[in-house]
């Protein structure tokens, strides 16, 4: 491509003739395409500098859960802790609630007794209900102060990250990881390989 004006080379990034400084005109498609590597690179940039999340499917985790008797939970938490910890200010990683689950379901497992046994159980239960909320305010509370990275504002955070108390109840870690998934598709977190 040369310079209309003076016949000098041009390269395709030039915006002006470096020989004679007269504006190089383009045309509708150019423009266009040109607008297309820009808001792509754009694209590239944020997605690099957003924290990173392993996109896991649920099969996975269900069966991880079924085969570890709920231990892969205690993991999945655990692997994780950090990164949650640095997604918002609002909220922490309920560090405590993970101990007592873990202990609780170890002395479910192991105790003889029948009164630990009745005891660990519930405890158990009600610690990771209790890390299960809490992470669920944390990674709404990201996605909140994060929505203007996704193209669409027409997406509500409370119908995107684990709207069913319900099933957060019952399901934890694997529902969680389902809005996770959700939320990388979304480009609010970069997919961790």
């Amino acid at each position: 491509m040369n310079c209309k004006n003076c016949g000098a080379p041009l390269t395709p990034d030039d915006e002006k003739c470096p020989y004679c400084g007269s504006y190089i005109e383009r045309g509708p498609a150019e423009i266009a395409k040109r607008q297309r590597i820009k808001q792509e690179s754009i694209r590239r940039e944020r997605l690099d500098s957003l924290p990173k999340m392993k996109y896991i499917q649920i099969i996975f985790i269900v069966l991880a859960n079924i085969i570890t008797l709920g231990f892969y939970a205690i993991y999945w938490y655990a692997v994780r802790r950090n990164t949650f910890n640095t997604l918002t200010k609002d909220y922490k990683f309920p560090d405590l609630g993970l101990v007592i689950h873990v202990i609780a379901l170890i002395l479910f497992y192991l105790s003889n007794n029948e009164s630990i046994y009745s005891i660990a159980l519930p405890v158990s239960w009600l610690s990771g209900i209790y890390t299960a909320f809490q992470v669920k305010n944390i990674l709404r509370s990201y996605a909140l102060k994060n929505i203007d990275l996704i193209n669409s504002g027409s997406i509500n955070i409370i119908n995107l990250v684990a709207p069913s108390n319900i099933l957060l109840i019952l399901f934890g870690s694997i529902y969680l990881q389902a809005a996770i998934n959700k939320m990388i598709k979304l480009e609010l977190f970069k997919p961790e390989v």
